[in-house]
């Protein structure tokens, strides 16, 4: 199974959207949060060019954030990157959670 990886913060809407949309398909993903570390906004402008967060990887490839996760579900390529039969809603998947504090 590929391995999903969200930078997130405590109070972002577009990050909860973006979780939700793994959450109905089942996906297991590493959550990052970043509230009230720069150094981290740093890390993930590096890496993406960005500062927004959520900011999402799988496999360590940049895909984005939950609009471009939206995308992706909604053409279908979710469900082929992850090998996903129809609709589904696995929102009892755990997810790995890592408060990105110094």
């Amino acid at each position: 199974m590929p391995n999903v990886k969200m930078y997130t913060t405590s109070f972002c809407p577009y990050c909860y959207k973006a979780k939700d949309i793994l959450d109905r398909l089942g996906i297991e993903f590493e959550e990052i949060n970043i509230q009230g570390n720069p150094g981290m906004r740093d890390e993930i402008e590096e890496l993406t060019g960005r500062r927004d967060v959520p900011q999402i990887f799988i496999d360590d490839q940049h895909i984005g954030d939950d609009d471009d996760l939206a995308e992706l579900m909604q053409s279908g390529k979710l469900n082929e990157i992850f090998n996903i039969e129809g609709e589904t809603d696995g929102r009892n998947k755990k997810r790995k959670r890592w408060f990105g504090r110094a």
